[in-house]
């Protein structure tokens, strides 16, 4: 039997809320039924529904369990912006930079990038785009012109500090 990578990762969590001591008919009592559909369990400091002993996320049970598998590199959006909301018609799946920019001002959350993606300069008045953009690892945007001129002014305030040797009694005095 063939089976995709999305169907298998909803039955993985199916599996896992059946047979790791996830009782389906307990998910089903902690909702509260109304044009929202609120989770009436243990909710995390972010405000969103969890459940049982990994704290899986509520809405995305509801979702994979009446909707179907969520695809690889979705994130579940509240439409309704209730975070504790897990009615599917209240849910869409959608990619993280889409959950970000639908994020409304003021809005609780880790969304720190929501504010900076929409720049279009820095501070200092350097277009945030093309060879003058770099993105840090972790999602950060930065502007090389004033990377560079900040390492630049780094290097002027320490003089030698390029220097072989230098350099190797910074690594001695680590050891």
């Amino acid at each position: 039997m063939v089976v995709d990578k999305r169907r298998a990762s909803a039955l993985v969590m199916l599996w896992c809320l059946m047979h790791r001591g996830m009782n389906l008919r307990r998910f089903w009592s902690l909702i509260e039924v109304s044009d929202c559909w609120d989770w009436r369990g243990r909710i995390d400091r972010d405000g969103y529904g969890r459940y049982g002993k990994r704290g899986v996320l509520a809405h995305r049970v509801t979702w994979t369990l009446l909707v179907g598998p969520i695809p690889d590199g979705y994130h579940v959006d509240h439409l309704c912006r209730n975070k504790g909301c897990v009615n599917p018609d209240h849910l869409e799946p959608v990619t993280a930079g889409t959950n970000v920019r639908r994020t409304p001002p003021g809005m609780k959350g880790r969304h720190h990038n929501r504010v900076n993606s929409r720049k279009t300069e820095c501070m200092r008045g350097h277009p945030l785009s093309g060879q003058n953009l770099y993105v840090t690892p972790s999602g950060y945007r930065n502007c090389k012109t004033c990377r560079r001129e900040a390492n630049r002014a780094f290097v002027l305030k320490r003089p030698g500090y390029w220097t072989s040797a230098a350099k190797a009694a910074r690594l001695e005095a680590r050891q």
